[in-house]
């Protein structure tokens, strides 16, 4: 450990003063420092930068206060960082993984928003929402998510019915928490979303006949349970055994619950085209969604589209 300013900081073979040659801009570090002095989120993940006057390192769009040339220091990856004496900025949190763009951030806070119970919002308001026009909207929301926000709000609206019968004494109350406008909407709808009537959905799948497929998809199986009607069922979980019998316990009265090997032919090519180019790692439950999301539209199971234009 060398000193500076009185602190102890890592020591480093680059804490020399950097010679003109080192200077030059066509070096790969002049490159990098570049990027960390405009603080460029595109640079994030490619390499971080450790201070050696406080024995921090950070991400390159950390927004503290830029150090000086002289002691700043770059390193391939958090690891090459803390290997070499140096700790994490508490601001940037550079082990974390790079942090979602603004168009990433827009994206996920419009899964939230359509997560909440009620009517689906607009395309516009979602786009709104992020300051984005309603096509430059879409495209990065589908970019992040591997989705359309329509599919996606078919996904959340689907789990909002399932959820609301299972809890509602009746099934006009789930129709009321749901947000439709209408009984006859909800009756529209809801054989597409559970894949038969809310009836037989509250009956636990009384008089259904379910086909049902399991496929390893990581980090362990996907069952994919469906009807004519379209698709009642999605679970992840790491056992297909204990997958195969939580179908059997939501639909325990169910006329037939058969395993259909071309239904798993088509949930294994549905279950691979995912094309979400976000940079972290999405949040489970976005996964899920999206994962019931495209099923139902890969699939060519019937697919109500409830936001609105």
């Amino acid at each position: 450990m060398s000193r500076a300013h009185g602190r102890a900081v890592p020591a480093h073979p680059g804490t020399a003063p950097p010679t003109a040659r080192q200077r030059d801009s066509s070096t790969p570090d002049e490159t990098r420092w570049a990027a960390v002095v405009r603080r460029d989120r595109g640079a994030d993940g490619a390499f971080c930068y450790g201070v050696l006057t406080t024995g921090v390192y950070s991400r390159p769009s950390c927004p503290a206060r830029t150090p000086r040339r002289g002691n700043a220091v770059f390193f391939t990856d958090p690891h090459q960082a803390r290997r070499a004496g140096f700790r994490p900025c508490l601001r940037c949190r550079p082990d974390e993984g790079p942090a979602p763009s603004a168009g990433e951030s827009a994206a996920l806070h419009a899964c939230r928003v359509m997560e909440r119970p009620g009517q689906p919002p607009s395309l516009d308001t979602l786009a709104a929402l992020g300051g984005f026009s309603r096509f430059h909207f879409h495209r990065l929301f589908t970019t992040t998510i591997g989705v359309t926000p329509a599919t996606y709000a078919t996904a959340c609206r689907a789990g909002h019915l399932r959820e609301a019968l299972s809890r509602a004494d009746t099934v006009a109350e789930a129709i009321y928490q749901c947000g439709f406008n209408s009984t006859g909407t909800f009756y529209t709808l809801t054989r597409r979303l559970l894949g038969m009537t809310p009836t037989a959905y509250r009956d636990g799948g009384r008089g259904v006949s379910l086909h049902y497929a399991v496929i390893t998809h990581a980090p362990g199986s996907l069952l994919v349970a469906a009807t004519p009607d379209g698709i009642c069922k999605v679970l992840t979980g790491p056992d297909e055994d204990a997958l195969t019998r939580r179908l059997q316990a939501d639909y325990p009265a169910a006329s037939h619950l058969t395993p259909n090997a071309a239904l798993a032919t088509r949930v294994a090519g549905a279950a691979a085209r995912s094309t979400s180019r976000a940079r972290g790692a999405l949040p489970a439950g976005i996964r899920e969604r999206a994962l019931e999301g495209r099923l139902r539209k890969t699939l060519g199971l019937p697919s109500p589209t409830p936001l609105t234009a």
